[in-house]
């Protein structure tokens, strides 16, 4: 009979298997308890993002180390650092919601390395987001600042994340802790499973005044 520890390795290799985004052939496995580290190559960045999401939606799994590298196929030919910068300045600029006059782009051997600002902290996601899906990024490297429109003060950003999962139906508030400063919020505190995790996240991500979430105290309940 396998071990816990045994199942949930078995498990997470299913998972990345299963999962259409990732290509788990060149892909290492190691559980230490809840722990879970993937290693080895893949060949693109958002596989490599793919691959942390989906052991981390593994039942068991509270954590993952994501060591894994990209690796551009051999028999592709990779876009020059000119066609990237191209490519990832138009992305930005046909996306209606990114203000990409604001945003600089440069890029040296695939990694992608983004300055300037945004209004929002999910901008900031979904700028890096978007440049990470396209042909050739092996890494991206986010240095965005989230500067917002207003001014909001901490306690109502707090306040507004807490009535946003109530809104949402949200069943574990009393296990969260929200601290709130200068705009960063930290979660802290104990949730069941990672579609809690994941909602409490987008909640915070989402709220306007927010320039950054810090998630690593938050724990998901073994």
């Amino acid at each position: 009979m396998a071990t816990e520890t045994e199942q949930i390795k078995q498990n997470v290799v299913n998972h990345l298997c299963w999962d259409g985004r990732v290509d788990a052939s060149d892909i290492q496995v190691r559980v230490d308890g809840s722990r879970v580290t993937l290693s080895g190559t893949v060949p693109t960045h958002i596989a490599r993002e793919a691959a942390m999401e989906a052991a981390l939606y593994v039942d068991g799994v509270n954590s993952v180390a994501n060591q894994i590298t990209v690796a551009y196929p051999a028999k592709s030919s990779q876009p020059t650092n000119v066609a990237l910068k191209h490519n990832v300045e138009s992305t930005l600029k046909w996306n209606p919601v990114i203000k990409a006059e604001d945003i600089q782009a440069a890029v040296n051997q695939g990694v992608v390395t983004l300055t300037g600002s945004v209004d929002a902290f999910w901008k900031k996601v979904k700028a890096e987001r978007l440049a990470s899906q396209l042909n050739g990024v092996l890494q991206v490297d986010n240095k965005l600042a989230v500067e917002p429109l207003t001014d909001k003060p901490d306690a109502k950003i707090a306040d507004d994340i807490k009535a946003a999962l109530v809104r949402m139906g949200f069943l574990y508030v009393g296990k969260i802790d929200i601290q709130v400063k200068d705009g960063v919020v930290s979660l802290s505190g104990t949730v069941p499973d990672r579609v809690a995790y994941c909602t409490a996240y987008d909640a915070a991500k989402f709220t306007s005044g927010v320039t950054a979430v810090i998630t690593n105290k938050l724990r998901i309940e073994k």
